[in-house]
């Protein structure tokens, strides 16, 4: 019953959202803030810019668990979306599977998922995907990602359109660290921790090369 309200609730707001959505600031886009949109707008909607971004995070949304996202992974109702957040859901690799597998989600620029307990084999699911082309900003901080994670995002379809990229937690080989680094050309802000291993962090920042200004250590 849950899911199907929540399902119901994104076909109304889907509609709405793309009706009231205000022009973009410039504050807001340097920022890259989340925006609430007007108040007669239902549904859990948030809206960037012009786009329809959708916020099921842990501070809006009653405890999702991985069965959930896989019904919300195979609705259509998501097709419009260009943001989804389910950041703070202990969504593990059932529910990082159904997100990386859904037909769903090919118009996503912006994809959160930090802190939701992915691993290592969630965090190498979503690597693996050829369903989130069109990513630009994917935040995967608080989750655990290992070794084969970041080999799996190194390789990945739109590793090269990345912008923004949070693996705040990762404890990526050396190896990967650097390969992954030199992936990402587009890449304006690579989220670390202060607690990534030395010798992993230089062959990150090798692999970046002058896009090493690009690295903030949080």
């Amino acid at each position: 019953m849950r899911l199907i309200a929540l399902l119901l609730t994104l076909g109304c707001s889907a509609t709405a959202a793309d009706q009231v959505a205000p022009a973009p600031s410039v504050e807001a886009e340097e920022t890259r803030a989340w925006t609430a949109p007007a108040a007669d707008v239902g549904g859990p909607d948030l809206v960037r810019g012009d786009a329809p971004f959708l916020d099921l995070s842990a501070e809006t949304t009653p405890q999702l668990r991985p069965a959930d996202v896989e019904g919300l992974a195979g609705s259509a109702h998501l097709e419009s979306r260009r943001g989804l957040r389910l950041s703070g859901h202990p969504l593990g690799i059932v529910g990082a599977k159904a997100i990386a597998a859904s037909h769903h989600l090919g118009r996503l620029e912006v994809l959160e998922l930090d802190t939701c307990g992915l691993g290592d084999s969630g965090g190498r699911a979503l690597g693996y995907s050829h369903r989130l082309g069109s990513l630009h900003e994917l935040d995967l901080g608080g989750n655990a990602l290992g070794a084969y994670a970041v080999e799996a995002l190194a390789g990945a379809d739109y590793v090269g359109n990345l912008v923004i990229l949070d693996i705040a937690g990762a404890r990526p080989e050396p190896e990967g660290a650097r390969k992954l680094g030199a992936a990402l050309t587009a890449i304006q802000t690579l989220r670390i921790d202060a607690e990534l291993p030395a010798e992993a962090r230089a062959a990150l920042e090798a692999g970046l090369g002058d896009r090493v200004g690009a690295l903030v250590v949080e």
